[in-house]
């Protein structure tokens, strides 16, 4: 086991996970542990993936591409007017990060350059997912004021993909009867899963909007991790390999807790927790079938190997 450096600060993590190159990404303090930057680690060198202007990013999903694209969010250096603030999900240490008010919009960072990835109108976006086709997947604000939505959420946002070429963005519809969704990953095949439900702030660590846990293939969307495991909310399809496996998490159907569910050859497995546990929520699965994530009592969390499923 080898610890990750920081940017200077006292904390760092790899949420972006690890390619087949063995690159990791994730997200570090810098000094005074008040401001995060989005980090790409390799051959033993941490790399600073820098911002948009802004004081934060970071890389809060796993990343695929094994040629050296990384995907993540970042601050720009505008106030958000309509004071969403969905810069507070940049979170140093134990506090929100310094200059969470700024906007966040998706990057796409290679060879030293981060680009801003356009939203559909609207003011913030994130990226959450790349394959090795350099197709990005995430979510983008409309310019859509929807009384619906919780405050302080006011605009409506759509799933995407963005690329491989240049300036691409195609919309991927929410589940029918939705009016929010987010794409959280998308494999070699081009299928993508995420989030779909009701406009609200949407946060990287707990998908409370996720009415639906959703796959799209071919731009039409389904519901693959549907009942009987599905609660009413916090559905989420997380990750899915290039043999169509897909993980995440789903509400129990009295919403008692949250667990973590395999789906393969549309058989839908709940993965249970530790003795002890209360919540498990699974993060990513490989090309193997092994599958990690965490579990979690009311008050601590920690993250585990699932072990080999499907095989």
């Amino acid at each position: 086991m080898k610890e990750l450096p920081t940017l200077g600060g006292s904390f760092s993590n790899g949420f972006g996970g690890v390619n087949d190159r063995g690159w990791v990404t994730g997200d570090a303090n810098l000094a005074g542990d008040q401001t995060e930057h989005g980090f790409l680690f390799r051959d033993g060198v941490m790399v600073d993936l820098g911002t948009l202007g802004g004081l934060n990013s970071s890389v809060s999903f796993p990343v695929k591409d094994a040629r050296g694209l990384v995907t993540g969010v970042a601050q720009t250096a505008t106030f958000d007017p309509l004071r969403e603030f969905w810069g507070s999900g940049f979170f140093c240490t134990s506090m929100n990060c310094a200059g969470f008010e700024n906007l966040e919009v998706g990057f796409r960072w290679q060879d030293g350059v981060m680009t801003a990835l356009p939203t559909l109108g609207g003011n913030n976006g994130a990226a959450q997912g790349v394959n090795n086709r350099g197709q990005v997947v995430g979510v983008a604000e409309t310019a859509i004021q929807d009384p619906s939505c919780s405050l302080p959420q006011e605009l409506d946002f759509e799933a995407v993909i963005w690329g491989p070429k240049p300036g691409q963005i195609q919309v991927l519809p929410p589940f029918p009867g939705d009016s929010v969704a987010a794409a959280l990953a998308i494999n070699d095949n081009g299928q993508v899963v995420g989030i779909s439900g009701v406009c609200q702030v949407p946060s990287v660590f707990f998908p409370g909007f996720g009415v639906h846990a959703v796959l799209w293939q071919h731009g039409t969307i389904s519901e693959p991790a549907g009942p009987p495991m599905r609660g009413t909310m916090s559905n989420s399809a997380n990750a899915i390999n290039n043999r169509g496996q897909v993980v995440g998490e789903s509400n129990l159907p009295d919403d008692s807790a949250t667990h973590a569910f395999l789906l393969e050859k549309g058989v839908l497995t709940d993965l249970g927790t530790l003795p002890g546990d209360l919540n498990s929520t699974a993060n990513d699965i490989n090309s193997k079938g092994q599958v990690v994530g965490t579990f979690a009592t009311s008050t601590s969390t920690a993250a585990h190997f699932f072990g080999k499923t499907g095989l």
